[in-house]
């Protein structure tokens, strides 16, 4: 187990992490060895040196995640979406919960670099929407994310989002595309208020730090990610 634990230190970017996640974690060795495997399904963007916290992070999301996986396979059609800059923890989450989605699901994204170039990366089949589509300027790229969104929508699915930034003041789930797309300066947040606010079910991972908007329904489940489900949010919050 112990040599397992080891073959992963290049990619975690740490010199001995079996012996730092016995004395840090204080977890049975064997659970440790339970974390490293669910890596090993959905390896690490090996160009990126993980601080230590988000290590911590992922490795508590590999062992208690047990209701997020039985939240996630419950979908057949996954959309993705989150900042052209991703915090490595995102990267991490992200790519652990690639390997989480069930066998022949479809999957949704966008044209940008960051959280949807590795989301097209994870899946060379998915449904790409790309901005060119919807004319020119900054109003494709909202078009192009209202029809993301409306895609997973239309299947019943999850719309799954990584933003790097804390919510813009004042922004808040609407069904209409023209109040969830105001300009506010974040399209990941944008596109999950039209997402919300439409009622579709979302799940949202935050870097450690930021904290979720009140009044927006997203419900904690541990380790910086968050679920909104419409069939347990009161209708005032549309």
């Amino acid at each position: 187990m112990v040599a397992g634990l080891a073959c992963l230190a290049p990619t975690l970017g740490i010199p001995s992490p079996a012996g730092f996640l016995v004395s840090r974690l204080a977890v049975p060795l064997t659970l440790v060895a339970f974390a490293s495997y669910r890596l090993a399904l959905a390896p690490l963007p090996s160009s990126i040196v993980y601080h230590v916290d988000d290590i911590m992070q992922m490795f508590y999301l590999s062992i208690f995640s047990v209701p997020l996986i039985s939240l996630v396979t419950g979908f057949t059609c996954f959309g993705f979406s989150g900042s052209r800059s991703p915090a490595p923890a995102s990267l991490a989450a992200l790519s652990w919960l690639c390997g989480q989605l069930p066998l022949g699901a479809s999957v949704v994204v966008g044209c940008a670099r960051g959280i949807d170039q590795a989301a097209r990366l994870a899946f060379p089949g998915a449904q790409v929407f790309y901005a060119s589509s919807f004319g020119s300027g900054r109003s494709s790229f909202a078009a192009r994310s209202v029809a993301c969104v409306q895609a997973v929508a239309a299947s019943s699915g999850l719309w799954v989002a990584f933003p790097s930034t804390p919510c813009p003041v004042g922004l808040l789930p609407s069904a209409r595309s023209s109040q969830a797309f105001s300009g506010k300066g974040s399209g990941t947040w944008a596109s999950l208020a039209f997402a919300v606010g439409s009622g579709v079910s979302c799940l949202v991972f935050l870097p450690s730090g930021m904290v979720a908007p009140p009044a927006w329904g997203l419900l904690p489940l541990g380790d910086g990610w968050f679920h909104f489900s419409p069939a347990t949010v009161q209708g005032s919050l549309f």
